[in-house]
């Protein structure tokens, strides 16, 4: 744990969308039916991807974005972290069915903890959000948007075997009458890994129920995550020498981590008049116990979100409740209380011109209050090239360990510490036609960047505001649909560099490649599919100014296949086809982190 927490600390067609009124609710309804044929949609500088019975995890369909750098410890469920546009786990948010899931200690969201056999959609929402979401979104946001049962009676059954002795099995049953339904799904994962000592067990049970009565509409939704995997920590083989064997030895044959995600949310939403109106409750407790370094570390975080919020003539008004409270054994015992009002507003000025306008002001008791506006810009200049402009302030709060540190660990307290500010600005040009494109540049000034020290003679660390820094890029995408074919191509060129208070001159930042390009093609018919994806990113380093680890560049294909025969629906999945040798992410601590080989996956559903 405590090397996972480090690792965590330093890495910390087109389809047009409209904005409900608060953008945390299902953020946005889709203004026409998505063609599903293409692996994933760019909307505007946003972007769309479908999940099917085939993802075991999020971060697979994120990796396909050209914005997303994952980083992995481990791919067998191992520690799974994004970066966007160059902002680091604990600058992005994670939203599930219009709630903000909180995170851990060091304000990050292991992507590996959410059940992915729930989720129906993936919206990825890029640049600034605290104007919407809070604290934490400063690159962007990844919106969760769990299945609806659309029909009467449900049974799948689903079972998935591979590489590493993997086997993966999913049960779902549902009913839907008369507005009130029910769906209940389980899921049972299992894998050695393909390192020593990166087994993975992990179990999900999720239960769905509403009621919706038109006007009124009450809905429940409750997961449960039990994750145990083992920690290779790394590998003490260079990268040079990785040729599918060597790279299996691990650092630690002895470590391994357990973690409990519960997770449970109320809903009523109700109509008065002219007014729609809503009030939620959740709750999510993230316990995990770690043994690493031969002692065992217990962290439990427990927090609860309540929101209420109405909405009428274009206007939505609502205010926001937020606390959690930390339980370790070694980390202390503490809390945090954030309270929040927030409104926007969707102002159509005419056919061509719209506009949006999002204002959020977040009162915390531990660090200073934030007020975060965004306003956006959309202009038709003809029926299908448009421009946009956005732009909006954000910040990401100190977490537990900035603020209240760990002096177990030589990690000092920071009570003074201020919350990180970025400043964004947006430029995209789309086109809508025989071919879709966007094209969009960012640029983000970031000021009292919240950083590590180290003193070196002392080897104590500290969080505090020492730096602040810039990220820049241009991205593009562009697509192309022909009958059931389909074509996606992506790129995302950036600059991320930084520098402390009265340095003259800035430096790249660690975990920083130049670029990264993703590509996509494939078929769908109505009983046939395939797809080929392939990601390339350049080189990077784990250290500021080009120091620490050299991660070099990588290039990844993935290829899937299915066919249905009636309701059995059997497919085929080939990991790193061509079987590159690589890893996403590495230190100076435990050296480089193995990715998989190439794998092989095969599976079936069936559906009573």
């Amino acid at each position: 744990m405590k090397k996972t927490l480090v690792l965590a600390l330093i890495i910390g067609g087109i389809i047009p969308l409209k904005s409900e009124e608060r953008a945390s609710e299902v953020f946005f309804s889709i203004s026409k039916s998505v063609n599903e044929n293409q692996s994933y949609l760019s909307i505007n500088n946003n972007e769309f991807f479908g999940v099917d019975e085939n993802t075991k995890n999020v971060s697979e369909k994120l990796n396909k974005s050209p914005s997303v750098i994952l980083r992995e410890n481990a791919q067998n469920f191992g520690l799974s972290l994004v970066s966007i546009r160059g902002f680091s786990s604990n600058q992005t948010s994670v939203v599930y069915d219009g709630i903000k899931l909180p995170k851990d200690i060091t304000s990050t969201y292991d992507l590996s903890m959410l059940p992915a056999l729930d989720i129906e959609d993936i919206y990825f929402l890029k640049g600034g959000w605290s104007s919407v979401f809070g604290a934490n979104s400063e690159g962007g946001v990844i919106a969760l948007k769990s299945v609806d049962l659309k029909k009467e009676k449900i049974l799948d059954l689903f079972s998935e075997f591979g590489s590493y002795n993997t086997k993966r099995y999913v049960f779902k049953a549902g009913a839907s009458k008369d507005g009130i339904s029910l769906l209940l799904s389980r899921e049972n994962y299992k894998s050695d890994g393909f390192q020593e000592n990166s087994y993975a067990n992990k179990n999900n049970l999720l239960v769905r129920f509403s009621v919706d009565k038109g006007e009124n509409k009450f809905s429940f939704n409750s997961f449960l995550v039990d994750l145990d995997r083992g920690l290779p920590s790394g590998t003490p083989v260079d990268i040079k020498s990785f040729n599918g064997e060597r790279e299996k030895q691990a650092n630690s044959l002895t470590d391994w981590q357990s973690d409990r995600n519960f997770f449970i949310s109320l809903k009523d939403e109700f109509k008065m008049g002219k007014f729609s109106n809503e009030v939620s409750y959740s709750k999510n407790n993230l316990l995990r116990d770690a043994y690493q370094w031969f002692s065992l570390t217990t962290i439990k975080t427990y927090s609860d979100n309540l929101l209420a919020r109405t909405s009428f003539k274009g206007y939505n008004l609502g205010v926001e409740y937020e606390e959690t409270k930390l339980r370790s054994n070694d980390y202390g015992d503490h809390e945090m209380e954030n309270l929040c009002y927030f409104a926007n507003k969707n102002l159509s000025v005419n056919e061509k011109l719209n506009t949006y306008i999002y204002l959020r002001y977040d009162d915390s008791k531990e660090y200073d209050n934030f007020l975060s506006p965004k306003l956006i810009s959309d202009y038709k200049l003809s029926d299908k090239l448009s421009i946009s402009y956005s732009i909006s302030r954000s910040f990401r709060a100190p977490n537990f360990a900035d603020i209240y540190g760990a002096p177990v660990y030589w990690y000092d307290p920071n009570p003074d510490i201020k919350p990180e500010k970025s400043v964004s600005n947006e430029v995209s040009i789309s086109y809508s036609g025989d071919i879709n494109a966007v094209v969009t540049g960012y640029y983000y000034d970031i000021n009292d960047k919240i950083t590590i020290i180290s003193d070196p003679l002392t080897w104590h660390s500290k969080s505090v505001n020492l730096s602040k820094g810039y990220n820049s890029g241009v991205e593009a995408s562009l697509s192309y649909l022909y009958n059931n074919f389909y074509i996606n191509l992506g790129a995302n060129f950036m600059d991320i560099e930084g520098k402390k208070l009265g340095e003259g001159s800035y430096k790249k930042l660690a975990y920083s490649p130049d670029y990264k390009l993703s590509f996509s093609a494939g078929y769908k018919s109505g009983s046939f599919e395939f797809g080929l994806n392939n990601i390339k990113v350049s080189e990077q380093y784990s250290g500021i100014n080009k120091t620490g680890k050299l991660i070099p560049s990588y290039t990844v294909t993935d290829f899937s296949t299915s066919r249905n025969f009636g309701n059995l629906k059997i497919f085929v999945k080939i990991n790193n086809v061509f079987n590159e040798r690589y890893a996403t992410t590495a230190d100076n601590w435990n050296g480089y982190y193995p990715a998989d080989p190439r794998s092989l996956f095969v599976g079936a559903s069936l559906r009573f």
